[in-house]
C-alpha cells in the first residue's frame, strides 16, 4: 500500500490595505498525486467611502478669521408716562412779587418717584372755591403757546405762575381745581389748598423751571 503525504490546511492570511481584504490560500506541502492542482484563491472587497456624520465635520476658518459672536439687543427702557395725581405733590404758595403792582402766587409741581414723569404745557379747567362755594374768578391767559416737557423724578420742581393786580383782596377762594395736562388729552384733575386772598383776573403761565 502506497502512502501518500497528507496535504496540511490551507493557511489563511488577512490583509487589509486601502480598505481591501485579500483572501489567500496556500498548500503547505506537496499535492496528492493524481489531484487537480487548485490555484491559488483571491477574494477581493472593493473599498467603500466612510460616511462622517455632518455634525463631526469640520472645516477650517481662514486665517486670522475670528468666530463671529451673537449679541441680543438690549432690553428697551420702559417709556415713561405723563404724570398724574399720585406721581407728584402740588403746594400752592404766594410770593414776593417783583413789582408793587402785582401780587405774586405759584402752584409747584413735585416729582414723587425715582423714575419719574412727564409733564408739560398748562393745567386746564381752572376754578376757584371757598369752603366748597365756587368763587368766580377770570382768567386772562398768560400761557405761551410753545412750551417745555419735564421728566419730574423724585424732588425735582416745576412751576405754574400765578400774578394778580394789587387790590384790596376782595376774594378770598380756599381752593384752586384744576386738569393736569396729558399728551394729546386731559389729565387728572386735582384740588389743591390756596394761599391768600386776592383780586382779579389773574394770569397764569405754563409750567417752567422754577425761577431764583
Amino acid at each position: 500500500m502506497v502512502a501518500f503525504p497528507k496535504t496540511r490546511p490551507f493557511a489563511v492570511a488577512a490583509a487589509v490595505a486601502g480598505g481591501a481584504v485579500v483572501v489567500t490560500g496556500c498548500g503547505g506541502g506537496a499535492p496528492v498525486p493524481g489531484s487537480p492542482v487548485q490555484a491559488p484563491i483571491s477574494t477581493s472587497v472593493a473599498p467603500t467611502a466612510t460616511s462622517v456624520p455632518q455634525s463631526s465635520r469640520t472645516s477650517p476658518s481662514p486665517a486670522g478669521q475670528r468666530e463671529t459672536e451673537s449679541h441680543e439687543a438690549p432690553p428697551r427702557a420702559k417709556p415713561v408716562g405723563w404724570c398724574a395725581a399720585r406721581d407728584v405733590k402740588i403746594t400752592a404758595s404766594e410770593l414776593v412779587s417783583p413789582s408793587s403792582d402785582s401780587r405774586l402766587f405759584s402752584l409747584t409741581f413735585q416729582g414723587k418717584s425715582a423714575e419719574g414723569c412727564m409733564i408739560g404745557g398748562t393745567v386746564s379747567d381752572v376754578s376757584f372755591a371757598a369752603s366748597g362755594t365756587p368763587v368766580p374768578v377770570e382768567i386772562g391767559g398768560g400761557q405761551d403757546p410753545e412750551y417745555t416737557e419735564f421728566r419730574l423724578v423724585d424732588g425735582r420742581e416745576v412751576v405754574v405762575y400765578i400774578w394778580t393786580e394789587t387790590g384790596d383782596g376782595a376774594l378770598r377762594p380756599t381752593d384752586i381745581r384744576f386738569t393736569l395736562p396729558g399728551k394729546g388729552t386731559k389729565g387728572d384733575t386735582v384740588s389743591v389748598r390756596w394761599q391768600g386772598p386776592f383780586d382779579g383776573p389773574i394770569r397764569m403761565t405754563n409750567l417752567v423751571a422754577p425761577v431764583g
